[in-house]
């Protein structure tokens, strides 16, 4: 009886002119290594039930069974965001709130993940300052100046065809 539960058919379709060694041999290979992919990115918790990671949906997170806690973020920030859950391996729901104008995002993550939200964002916000205290600034009234000679500088290209024309009206 042992044996027959640990056992387990699989059903492998290769579509060819002729079945050869090789062939039968690369694909079993493939699908070795598809099987493997999946069993690292999914795995079973103590109830027997798949457990995702990473983004998922908030009934996947609930089922979970963990506490889960939330913050808001706006649109521009969901890809920063993204990037830094990836980075510590948190696992996250996306919940669009469109009651508020602009529209913000909740983002929901179990509660025990919180200091691990903490350290991310922080890690985050240090980048993020960085870029911008390296960005070179430049003042408003130089480039209210730079557009003010560009401006001049195409007026005074206009007057002069207007000038080449009459001339050669007058010559003509």
């Amino acid at each position: 009886m042992q044996d027959e539960s640990s056992e387990r058919t699989v059903v492998l379709m290769v579509h060819g002119g002729q079945m050869s060694a090789e062939i039968l041999k690369r694909s079993i290979q493939f699908f070795l290594e598809k099987e493997k992919r999946f069993q690292d990115r999914i795995f079973t918790n103590t109830s027997g039930h798949s457990k995702a990671e990473g983004k998922q949906s908030l009934r996947a997170l609930m089922d979970q069974g963990a506490e889960l806690s939330n913050i808001k973020i706006s649109e521009d920030n969901i890809a920063d965001f993204e990037r830094v859950a990836r980075k510590y391996d948190i696992d996250y729901s996306l919940k669009k709130d469109k009651s508020q104008d602009p529209p913000v995002y909740l983002v929901f993550f179990k509660a025990r993940d919180a200091d691990v939200m903490t350290a991310a964002f922080e890690e985050y916000a240090r980048n993020d300052l960085k870029e911008r205290d390296d960005r070179p600034r430049e003042s408003i009234r130089d480039r209210l100046q730079q557009k003010k000679d560009i401006v001049q500088k195409r007026d005074r290209a206009k007057s002069r065809t207007k000038e080449v024309k009459k001339y050669k009206e007058e010559v003509l």
